[in-house]
């Protein structure tokens, strides 16, 4: 009876942490899935560690959640059995403290923190089976003794001894699991799958409760927003104190923003430095399924069927990315990928010098070659705003009328600025209602309020301009 107990506390083991992995740990699944791919090759078997190929190989079958959840639960269950069988093979005794539950227990916490591998998971469970083995047969013909206690005090011995390993894995696991992480991941995930309620939901919980900006957090919001429709309404809903980083991420050679970049750069059309972006990420990276899938995309756009073919041919040598290699080899001919396209160049149009570190010359060369691409317009414009610089806002917002058939509040709240400064507006006017808001505005920042004046105004142009650009308050003059 006593023994059966642990197997019954084995299928709870298993049931929590299949929960976890289910829920507040899905992101670990899905970072590590991503960013590691097992190849069914011998260069790659060659090119790797056996730590790396052996963790590379579990993490494989994360690319079904429920799949890989089940993984890594029944792996750390196994570690709390071979545990448990261990400890009572040397000491001969009952586990009646329930001492083999902390190494599987404080693996799981390990689990929690992205900057973990995962490879402790896996040497702990080949470790603890070939130990397995010898225990066996030193347990074998050998009587368990069992602590001499009965009824509610074997109870109660065993009761306080589960509370006091759950109380510490709980605390230790709370230090461990960042939910700044968890929101980052889940809304990347989200901007993979274009589902872009759920990345609103996760950025917007990040920044209920920041403590620091984040770029990666406005940059998702702003993407998610603008594919919603709402970049121009909820632009300052958040104030953007990271200033134009909250559009985009300047060129710094920094390893952990490679992998973001494309993102805005594919849906601007800007394909070539999409692929400039991803490349480096492979780089860092490796040899992982959103970088080869990316690769392929753009080559396939650019019209390098060999090279596509050539990327398309290493996701064939994995398990679970067989039908997306499929998918990616039927769109080589045609050149034509769903979703995905590259703005139009024209003939005569002499090379362009990409800018790494400011993407405003890049969008308005992207509106010169292709004037609809309502993205460039929008990210241009805010990129203005955000960086102060009305008076190319100014020259660049007769183009408004082209894509709305009302002003932007924000443009015109930028536009009365600009006018406010004694400046040459080319004939436009902010409108009335516009105007009486600045009043309003205006008299409550006379009031020094600033609660206030953020409670009713915080998702105004003006308050960002006074009071969170990172560049001061002055507009920019070329």
């Amino acid at each position: 009876m006593r023994k059966s107990l642990h197997y019954l506390l084995a299928l709870v083991l298993f049931g929590v942490f299949f929960a976890s992995y289910t829920d507040l740990l899905s992101h670990v699944l899905y970072y590590n899935e991503q960013h590691q791919l097992f190849l069914y090759t011998a260069d790659y078997y060659h090119s790797q560690t056996l730590t790396g190929w052996l963790t590379a190989f579990v993490v494989q079958f994360f690319y079904y959640p429920l799949l890989g959840a089940a993984v890594m639960s029944a792996l750390l269950t196994s570690v709390y059995l071979m545990s448990w069988r261990i400890l009572t093979a040397l000491t001969r005794r009952e586990d009646i403290l329930r001492l083999s539950l902390i190494p599987s227990l404080a693996i799981w916490v390990w689990t929690a923190g992205l900057s973990h591998t995962l490879s402790v998971v896996v040497w702990a469970f080949i470790v603890l089976a070939v130990l397995s083995v010898p225990a066996c047969f030193l347990a074998k013909g050998k009587t368990i003794r069992q602590f001499q206690l009965k009824g509610w005090k074997y109870v109660a011995v065993s009761i306080v001894s589960l509370v006091v390993i759950s109380l510490a894995s709980g605390y230790s696991f709370l230090r461990t699991f960042s939910m700044s992480e968890f929101r980052m991941i889940k809304a990347q995930q989200a901007i993979d799958r274009h589902n872009w309620d759920e990345a609103l939901h996760h950025t917007e919980r990040y920044l209920d409760n920041q403590r620091q900006p984040n770029p990666l957090i406005f940059y998702f919001h702003n993407i998610a927003l603008y594919n919603k429709g709402e970049l121009l309404n909820r632009l300052f809903d958040y104030q953007p104190v990271v200033g134009i980083n909250a559009l985009y991420f300047p060129w710094q050679s920094r390893t952990r923003e490679t992998e973001y970049g494309h993102y805005l750069l594919e849906q601007l059309g800007c394909i070539n430095d999409a692929q400039h972006w991803e490349f480096e990420a492979m780089v860092v990276w490796g040899e992982t399924a959103p970088r080869l899938i990316n690769l392929a995309r753009y080559n396939i756009i650019n019209r390098r069927k060999t090279i596509a073919r050539k990327y398309i041919a290493r996701l064939r040598q994995s398990l679970f990315y067989k039908d997306e290699a499929d998918r990616l080899e039927a769109c080589v001919e045609s050149g034509q990928i769903e979703g995905l396209r590259a703005f139009s160049i024209k003939e005569s149009e002499k090379a362009n010098f990409v800018n790494i570190l400011n993407i405003g010359p890049n969008l308005q060369y992207v509106l010169t070659q292709d004037p609809h691409n309502r993205m460039a317009y929008e990210y241009l414009m805010c990129d203005l705003l955000l960086s102060n610089n009305l008076s190319r806002f100014v020259e660049n917002l007769p183009l408004a009328s082209s894509f709305y058939k009302q002003m932007p509040r924000i443009f015109d709240e930028a536009l009365l600025v600009y006018q406010l400064g004694g400046n040459d507006t080319k004939g436009l006017q902010p409108g009335s209602d516009t105007q009486n808001r600045f009043q309003q505005y205006a008299q409550l920042a006379q009031t020094g309020n600033i609660a206030a004046l953020q409670a009713e105004f915080g998702n105004t142009y003006w308050f960002y301009l006074n009071y969170v650009s990172p560049y001061g308050n002055r507009l920019k003059k070329e």
